[in-house]
């Protein structure tokens, strides 16, 4: 064949070039004929053609190229796929070479052209999302070398790259594991380490760097259309490692892109406060860690109202799970984490829930331990920290330990106030502010004893018996024998009477050093007076 194009053919250049549409056409269409001789002739043929002219001369039928040219990657024959794999290869890198090189010739709009055909083919069902692995993992190639240029054409499709990206994280994850996921139990394993593995494939995969390198070329004037898309994107996105990438873009954006962020802290705010309820643990606490980065930028204002949020989900989660107060320690954790210096101006709106909730080991020890560390790490030592925020502490419990019908809920605040107690000592508590809100904390401890027994209820008389001995000068004052001390000593003897037999038990060593305080000031009758 070679012999006969060359005797009728002078000059082959030229008559390629002349003839190019014609010549395109029909090898188009023959790349798709029955016969596999044909078809491989017709793909070898074509890269041949193209080399004879340039890319703008064929630029129209791009879309087609690529189409066609995935379609042999995935033919029957073995001989017609491997020259569609070097069609392909012959493409990508015509096209990265061409959008590498905009930056330099100052040709950005004839390549945004190439891209607005290109993209969309790549990242839709001719490509990543592609049945044939062999096309969907030459698609994942091409695109990441287009991210890798960085070059400033790409710019008007980075914000619709990245959200489809984030939702195609999904769909790329080996099926292995999300077999092992739906069937850990089978193989003796934890979906939280399954999970955790995952965790890992996503921050370190091939994609998430592309997305990274595109969000370098994010500039003000791209922020809201990007921050549409992104949210778009968080919200519309099924399965772990979508919905995580989600959250490491938002990470991203302020520790890579803070000036950037700086004017968008609470639309970043909104987006990943979203995901908090997400049922799948990991990807909850994937945001809640993203809140505490995206708190630097974030306003007062809408930290306040998270802050709300976050304690709606400690204390009023129904049920036995402890997966929404494991958020709530979380996020909190996390912002005084990575978010330190703007912690210290809104601490009083986190560290008091932070207080309560390090007691929580009865609960869940996890949200404890969160809950303990972020204490520990805010405050120079606890008694400094619990009189610092004494009163909204106190507010807290307040708030909680009358409405609460969670028993385990009040031995949490019962520790609590023995904490207090413990810390502060009897110098403390009778002076300055603090002083002044010992009668509400004695209400609120009277009024939550009252009722029947439960499993944990000598936690909260043990917190008022230890309040009442470390407190002597202020019940025994004129202005609050009467008001508080009578109903303190009525209160500890009638639960020292309660037909519970574990509970009286308990309940009668608090009577005992009760009376070891102020048994001189009760008279026999006060103490017998039901015997």
């Amino acid at each position: 064949m070679n012999d006969i194009w060359s005797a009728l053919i002078s000059n082959p250049a030229k008559t390629v070039v002349d003839n190019f549409d014609i010549i395109l056409k029909e090898l188009l269409a023959n790349m798709g004929n029955r016969e596999w001789r044909v078809r491989q002739a017709s793909t070898a043929a074509i890269q041949d053609l193209l080399r004879y002219a340039k890319l703008e001369r064929y630029e129209g039928q791009l879309e087609e190229i690529w189409k066609m040219a995935f379609r042999a990657m995935d033919d029957i024959k073995e001989s017609v796929r491997k020259e569609g794999g070097l069609l392909t290869r012959y493409l990508a890198s015509t096209m990265v070479t061409k959008i590498s090189n905009s930056n330099m010739i100052d040709n950005d709009e004839k390549s945004q052209e190439i891209l607005k055909q290109l993209i969309p083919f790549l990242l839709g069902y001719n490509g990543l999302l592609s049945e044939s692995d062999d096309i969907k993992n030459f698609a994942f190639e091409t695109i990441l070398k287009l991210c890798n240029t960085s070059s400033t054409a790409l710019k008007p499709f980075v914000s619709d790259m990245v959200e489809q990206m984030i939702t195609l994280m999904s769909s790329i994850e080996p099926q292995v594991i999300n077999y092992l996921t739906l069937n850990a139990d089978k193989y003796n394993l934890k979906s939280s380490d399954i999970d955790s593995q995952r965790l890992n494939i996503v921050g370190n995969s091939p994609m998430m760097e592309a997305i990274e390198k595109l969000m370098n070329l994010l500039d003000e004037s791209m922020m809201p259309d990007f921050l549409i898309h992104l949210s778009n994107a968080v919200k519309k996105s099924v399965g772990l490692p979508s919905k995580v990438t989600g959250s490491r873009v938002l990470v991203n954006l302020i520790t890579r892109h803070i000036f950037l962020a700086n004017n968008h802290g609470d639309e970043l705010l909104k987006i990943a406060s979203g995901q908090l309820k997400d049922r799948n643990e990991t990807i909850s606490k994937s945001y809640a860690i993203a809140i505490g980065y995206i708190a630097r930028v974030a306003s007062v204002k809408k930290l306040s109202s998270l802050s709300k949020k976050l304690h709606k989900y400690y204390f009023e989660t129904e049920g036995s799970s402890s997966g929404r107060q494991r958020i709530a320690a979380t996020t909190s954790e996390a912002i005084s984490k990575y978010s330190s210096d703007k912690f210290q101006s809104i601490a009083s709106m986190f560290l008091p829930l932070a207080f309560i909730g390090k007691h929580d080991t009865i609960r869940d020890k996890e949200t404890a331990k969160l809950f303990n560390e972020e204490w520990s790490d805010s405050t120079p030592n606890s008694s400094t920290g619990i009189k610092l925020y004494f009163s909204e502490i106190v507010s807290l419990i307040e708030q909680h330990i009358k409405t609460t019908p969670n028993f385990q809920l009040r031995q949490v605040l019962g520790s609590s106030v023995i904490e207090i107690v413990d810390k502060l000592g009897s110098s403390e508590l009778s002076s300055g502010s603090i002083a002044k809100m010992l009668p509400q904390l004695f209400s609120v401890l009277l009024e939550s004893l009252v009722g029947r027994t439960f499993d944990g209820k000598e936690k909260l008389l043990d917190s008022l018996v230890m309040l009442s001995l470390n407190c002597k000068s202020f019940l025994l004052s004129d202005e609050h024998k009467t008001a508080v001390f009578d109903k303190v000593c009525k209160r500890v003897l009638d639960e020292s009477q309660r037909r519970n037999k574990k509970y009286v038990k308990l309940s009668v060593k608090s009577l005992g050093k009760f009376l070891g305080v102020y048994g001189y000031v009760l008279d026999d009758r006060d103490v017998y007076y039901d015997s």
